[in-house]
């Protein structure tokens, strides 16, 4: 953690990586149509094989540089970015659980925008912490997903106040280096939000993107993004 000397401005390392390829975002493999997010075949779904490649792609070209400093993951609950952060931070054949693990917590603040689409829809808790038994979960994150509705989907706004809500909460924090396993539509928010440079001549953020920046706050609260650039 640095202090900026601008106002005891405190500037943390913060990284995001999109989730690898899950099932919903691929066409239907016999007609090429796009896949109809509002069937329950759908509900969280997992990550396919080519998303898994990704994520271990993204391990073995930065493992020997950002991943090396990173010293707390924050996931959204959704099983694609939990296998994400999974590939990525504790590859099969490691020993990571042997030594002294990243700390790896689930928060309800990075997750989709919520609401109408199946995939964005969150498994319970009692099972996410049954599968995934060294993640934190978030105390505050109930057992069923409370938030995700039928009729009502979450506006941009909507995500961007959690996201600033979020900013707020790692502006608080004592770790450095952060990385945040969230989704396209998160992360785009955020970056309209707070950098919108990065989504100049309409460019999007893809599966298993992978961005590293500066978070700037002061007295514990977030004030900007800077220094952000895709990895």
């Amino acid at each position: 953690m640095k202090a900026s000397g601008k106002r005891d401005e405190k500037i943390q390392t913060i990284m995001f990586l999109r989730h690898g390829v899950a099932k919903h975002n691929l066409p239907d493999p016999v007609t090429g149509a796009s896949p109809n997010l509002r069937s329950p075949t759908l509900w969280d779904p997992p990550l396919v094989t080519q998303g898994m490649k990704q994520a271990l792609s993204v391990r073995e070209r930065l493992a020997d540089g950002p991943l090396q400093s990173v010293d707390l993951i924050i996931a959204s609950p959704l099983t694609r970015c939990l296998q994400t952060a999974h590939l990525v931070f504790f590859p099969p054949g490691t020993s990571s659980y042997d030594k002294d693990p990243i700390p790896l917590t689930c928060m309800e603040q990075v997750r989709e925008a919520y609401g109408m689409h199946y995939p964005d829809k969150r498994r319970d808790k009692s099972l996410l912490e049954k599968h995934w038994p060294f993640v934190h979960f978030d105390p505050s994150m109930t057992d069923r997903d409370e938030q995700w509705s039928e009729t009502r989907r979450e506006t941009i706004d909507d995500v961007v106040q959690r996201v600033t809500q979020f900013l707020d909460w790692v502006a608080k924090r004592e770790e450095t280096n952060i990385c945040v396993v969230s989704h396209g539509v998160w992360i785009e928010a955020c970056f309209q939000a707070y950098f919108p440079m990065m989504l100049e001549n309409g460019r999007r953020v893809y599966n298993c993107d992978f961005f590293q920046g500066q978070l700037v706050s002061q007295n514990g609260k977030f004030v900007r993004l800077q220094n952000l650039g895709r990895i």
